[in-house]
Order: structure tokens, then C-alpha cells, then sequence
């Protein structure tokens, strides 16, 4: 008797050739998503991109794209408002990857955002499993990838996580493969939220001393000055208004899905500064952590955990952030389907399920993203335990084959 997985892999490879399979599958996620919106909004087309949008018009006419005023009447203008904290709080070398959707007008933009960040959630989820090793079932990558509730999320607020997550999935492959320049490139757009890969950027440097590869975070220091140029091209000031902006205050009315917020609701939720005491612990065990792994490292092999790890000890992030742990479940999928024991192929099955359902409940029931503490430890845990109990086996060479999702 077939298992659920092996039965997904039978159908997705059979019928229509895959690249045409991927792309049914995408756009029908996709439209499920905007109908999805468009139902249960009140105002349609009102997310996040509702504050991405006004931040990247403002750019590119010249004005203050901190400015909160001015955002909240170009949301009036389009007949949409977020209300609160709608101020996108990228810095300025971040807000060029936003020009290309604000050049266009509002409705279109929105519709091409969303398609955008469904659609290259599932191109990493594929990607990250033909490096991992998979050799069969795109089909269940996909699936983990698209249904994991944060991609969801993520995708139903307009948010730009699918964008993180395809950065990160290109810079695994650009650093194993030699792809300095593209590799840097990749640092340069995780650097729009840097409180979730400061982790991540410390361990390149290292990495890039010790590998002599120090091209990556040279070109990641070249990408981050090009883009604050094109910013500051735009709007000399944008800089000192960023720090203006940043000096209002930090959003303290959440507490993020991270061990911040664990540490913030022990110690007192009006403190803070509370929030990065797990990132400053995380940080300087980092020389000690290195120095153990640095003869065998791989970025694919390692990576996944170190971009979950990342998110775990951030001082911010909220639920849609939780896709960058796409990484670690198609590790855990992967590892699972090389072992012969069928039981532990059905905990992993139905422990993503699990984890899903759970997932949305604690959305349902307590609307924070702090009900989702948990989902990031526990994959991060599972994760290291199938890569240790998989050591023996190698990841897929990096080759060029694999640049893309697949043929």
C-alpha cells in the first residue's frame, strides 16, 4: 500500500509535462488567494502592500517616504487604509526592490505583488528540494512549500517574505557553487530585514575569511551603497529621515514570534530592550560555534537551520515570517523519505499537518503572532535531528543544472 507522499509524487510526474504541472498548480494558488482576499476583506485589496506601495510612489516623486501623513493619504487616495503603524520600516538601501510595483498603479500592483510572492514560494520550495537532495516528488515540494499557513499568510497580507525566501534559496546555491557576485546580491536583499539574518551575515563573513572568498560580503557592501544611492537619488535626505523615523519609537504594541518575546513577556512586556538579550546570547556564542564547524561546512547543509536559528533569535518578526522556515521543512521531508521505516514517514506527515493545524488555530483563537512561539524551536529541533541521523549522506552536488526549479 502507497503512502500519501508516494502517491503525490506518482500523480504530479505523470500527465503534463512538469513545467506546465508547476505553473497550473501556482496559478490556481494563486487565484485561490485573491478570491480568498477579495471575500474576506472588508476594503478589497487592503494588506500590506497598502504600505509598500504609498513608500515606493513617495520615492520615486521625490518626497519623504517615512512620512506617515503622506502615506495614509495616498492610502485614502486609492480607497484603501491601514491605520496605526502603516510606515514601512525597511532602510533606504531596502526600498528600491519597491519601485518597480509603485511605478504602476495601484490595483495592478497589487495583483502583480501577490502573484509575485505566491509564485516564487513555490520556485524556492522546488529549488530548495532538488539541492537537498530530492530527486523525486517536486510535487510534495510544492505542497509543503505553498500550504505551510505563513506562506498563506504571508501571501494574504501582501507581506514580502517570498521574496526572503528566494534570496535566501539563491544565495545556498550561489555560495556552494561559487557565485560570489550572485551570492552577495542575494545578501544585499536579505538586508531588507536585517534584524532576521544578522546571524546569517556574521557567519558569511567568517565563512568568507576563512574560505577566502571575501568577493560575497564585499559585493553584499557594494549591492546594500548601490541601493542606498539610488535611494538618496532620489531623496537626498532619506537617510536622516529614516533615523528621524526610527527614533518615534519601536513597534511595541506585539510581541514578535521569536524568543524575544518570550524573554519581553517573562521580564515585562513595557521593556524593550528585552527583546534582543536571545540575539546578543545567539551572537557571541557564534566564534565558538564556528570554529567547530568551519573545516565541514556546506551551505545547503547547514544553512536551513542557521536561517531558522536566525528568525528563533530575532528581536522582530512577526507569522508571515515563519516561511524562511520553508528551508528546514523540506530538509526534514527529504531526510524522511531516504529512511525505510515507514512509522517514521507517518510522523512526518502528520506532523507537518499537526504543526499546520496548530498553526491555524492559535491564529484563529488568539489573532498574534506570538501564539506562534513554538512552530520555529520545534522545526529548528526536528530539523538538526534528521540532518544528524542522516550525516553519512551528502546533499546533491550544486551544479548547473540546478539554477532553476526544474525542467
Amino acid at each position: 500500500m502507497s503512502s500519501p507522499a508516494s502517491d503525490v509524487s506518482t500523480s504530479v510526474e505523470s500527465g503534463l509535462p512538469r513545467r506546465w504541472q508547476l505553473v497550473l498548480a501556482l496559478c490556481a494558488i494563486v487565484l485561490f488567494l485573491i478570491v480568498a482576499l477579495t471575500a474576506v476583506s472588508g476594503v478589497p485589496f487592503r494588506n500590506d502592500f497598502a504600505a509598500y506601495w504609498p513608500v515606493g510612489r513617495l520615492l520615486l516623486a521625490g518626497q519623504n517616504p517615512y512620512d506617515a501623513g503622506a502615506i495614509e493619504a495616498l492610502q485614502r487616495s486609492v480607497g484603501d487604509t491601514l491605520g496605526g503603524d502603516s510606515v514601512v520600516r525597511y532602510p533606504p538601501w531596502a526600498l528600491p526592490l519597491l519601485l518597480p510595483f509603485a511605478a504602476l498603479p495601484y490595483v495592478p500592483a497589487w495583483y502583480l505583488w501577490i502573484f509575485f510572492q505566491a509564485v516564487v514560494v513555490g520556485i524556492s520550495s522546488v529549488w530548495l528540494w532538488r539541492l537537498l537532495g530530492g530527486k523525486q516528488g517536486r510535487g510534495v515540494a510544492l505542497a509543503i512549500g505553498m500550504l505551510f499557513p505563513p506562506t498563506l499568510i504571508m501571501a494574504l497580507g501582501g507581506q514580502i517574505g517570498g521574496i526572503l525566501l528566494l534570496a535566501s534559496t539563491a544565495f545556498l546555491w550561489a555560495a556552494d557553487s561559487r557565485r560570489d557576485l550572485l551570492a552577495g546580491i542575494c545578501l544585499w536583499v536579505l538586508a531588507t530585514k536585517p534584524h532576521l539574518f544578522m546571524l546569517l551575515g556574521i557567519i558569511v563573513v567568517l565563512w568568507a575569511i576563512h574560505e577566502r572568498r571575501l568577493m560575497v560580503p564585499a559585493v553584499a557592501g557594494l549591492t546594500i551603497a548601490a541601493g542606498s544611492l539610488v535611494s538618496i537619488a532620489l531623496r537626498p535626505d532619506v537617510f536622516r529621515e529614516y533615523v528621524q523615523f526610527l527614533q518615534t519609537g519601536a513597534p511595541t504594541g506585539y510581541l514578535p514570534v521569536t524568543l524575544g518575546g518570550l524573554a519581553r513577556l517573562i521580564g515585562g512586556t513595557e521593556k524593550f530592550w528585552i527583546q534582543w538579550i536571545p540575539s546578543l546570547v545567539i551572537l557571541a556564542l557564534i566564534p565558538v560555534a564556528w570554529s567547530r564547524v568551519k573545516r565541514t561546512w556546506l551551505w545547503i547543509a547547514y544553512g536551513p537551520a542557521i536561517l531558522a536559528l536566525g528568525l528563533i533569535s530575532g528581536p522582530y518578526g512577526l507569522v508571515h515570517d515563519l516561511v524562511i522556515l520553508i528551508p528546514c521543512l523540506l530538509l526534514i521531508a527529504v531526510r524522511s523519505r531516504r529512511v525505510s521505516d515507514d512509522v517514521v514517514k507517518r510522523l512526518v506527515l502528520w506532523g507537518y499537518v499537526a504543526v499546520c493545524v496548530g498553526i491555524w488555530i492559535g491564529q484563529l483563537r488568539a489573532g498574534t503572532s506570538f501564539a506562534q512561539v513554538w512552530v520555529a524551536p520545534l522545526v529548528l529541533v526536528v530539523c538538526i535531528a534528521f540532518r544528524r541521523s542522516s550525516a553519512g549522506d551528502s546533499v546533491t552536488p550544486v551544479t548547473e543544472s540546478q539554477f532553476g526549479p526544474g525542467k
